[in-house]
């Protein structure tokens, strides 16, 4: 990964690109006609955060690196530290930053050619997420609903039920009654995700000239294409319905149904399904099932998907799934929601 540049150039290198990817990146948003002015101001702090934190990283690496032999003992334990230290701060930079900064943390964890420090830290992104302010959340539920939210709803719980990176949900009740799960993209997003692509985009480049074995805009480029299809709602409702239909001759999976009164590209209003995450062993044993029980129907349930309908949720990590016991006798039934992401 550490090539025999000269370090003091490196770490010029790593000054001049935090300054001036953070210098370009403000320039670029304000001739952006696109980019309102609010939304440079948001952007402009956390792409100065992130370059200043990627400088960080660079110069752990080459400063605690530079006076020792690769392959001694010494290395190893030495990198090895690095590596912890580089990933705790780049899990503060995504908690701090939020939206596509978790994202891309959230893939780097599930990538093998990362070292294990970095994806056992970062698989902390996989839980809950920061979440905004319910009057924000309100705004963007009047404006995407095209009406007062009393025409649709009869209560909205103010507290968000879960939090993630691209959104968060809250439980409300329709007007009949009918308990379901609102979720809401926080606001700005859209535009946030335009600036923030830009600055790892620019970190990318740093860091492939800083570390030449080092080739981080695949992880740009997963990005870009992935996010073009979750911020649309619309596709995920219509993933959801399609993947209910695969899966209707499944006993043991429950799709959630989706409420198109109270679903917009930016908000999707689904009925409301209670289970545990399938990681929460002790939630699993509480209910009466066993979690051997609960890796096996899982492998049928996907299998079914990969084989059979052929069309497959394409983003199953533990925040996406639930699962919740049947009765006589105790079996597990998959709650599967969140479908940006089906094929």
């Amino acid at each position: 990964m550490f090539g025999t540049r000269s370090l003091r150039w490196k770490a010029g290198f790593a000054t001049g690109c935090a300054g001036a990817g953070a210098g370009w990146f403000f320039g670029a948003s304000f001739s952006d006609e696109k980019v309102q002015v609010k939304t440079a101001i948001r952007a402009v702090p956390r792409s100065l955060d992130a370059a200043i934190t990627w400088a960080a990283v660079s110069a752990d690496y080459k400063l605690s690196l530079w006076e020792l032999e690769r392959g001694t003992a010494s290395y190893t334990e030495t990198l090895e530290q690095v590596h912890l230290r580089s990933a705790h701060r780049i899990l503060g930079l995504c908690r701090r930053n939020g939206g596509v900064y978790v994202k891309a943390g959230q893939l780097a964890s599930e990538t093998s050619a990362l070292p294990m420090q970095y994806r056992t830290t970062l698989a902390a992104l996989q839980d809950r997420g920061g979440s905004s302010p319910f009057a924000e959340v309100e705004e963007t539920l009047r404006r995407e609903l095209g009406r007062p939210l009393s025409a649709v709803f009869a209560h909205i719980d103010p507290s968000p039920a879960a939090a993630a990176s691209l959104a968060q949900v809250h439980q409300a009740r329709l007007l009949d009654g009918t308990l379901v799960a609102v979720k809401v993209q926080h606001a700005g997003l859209e535009q946030d995700i335009l600036a923030d692509l830009k600055m790892l985009k620019v970190l990318a480049v740093g860091a492939e000239v800083m570390f030449e074995q080092l080739d981080l805009r695949w992880l740009v480029g997963d990005l870009r294409s992935n996010l073009a299809v979750e911020v649309d709602f619309c596709t995920e409702a219509a993933n959801t319905a399609i993947l209910a239909r695969s899966l209707s001759h499944r006993a043991d999976v429950a799709v959630p149904r989706v409420v198109p009164a109270g679903s917009s590209a930016r908000v999707l209003t689904t009925e409301w399904m209670e289970g545990c995450k399938i990681t929460d062993r002790a939630a699993v044993l509480s209910q009466g099932m066993r979690p051997e029980d609960v890796g096996t129907s899982l492998l049928m349930v996907v299998s079914d998907m990969v084989f059979a309908s052929g069309f497959v949720h394409c983003d199953l990590h533990p925040g996406n799934v639930l699962v919740r016991p049947q009765p006589a006798p105790v079996t597990p039934r998959w709650i599967a929601w969140i479908f940006g992401r089906g094929a």
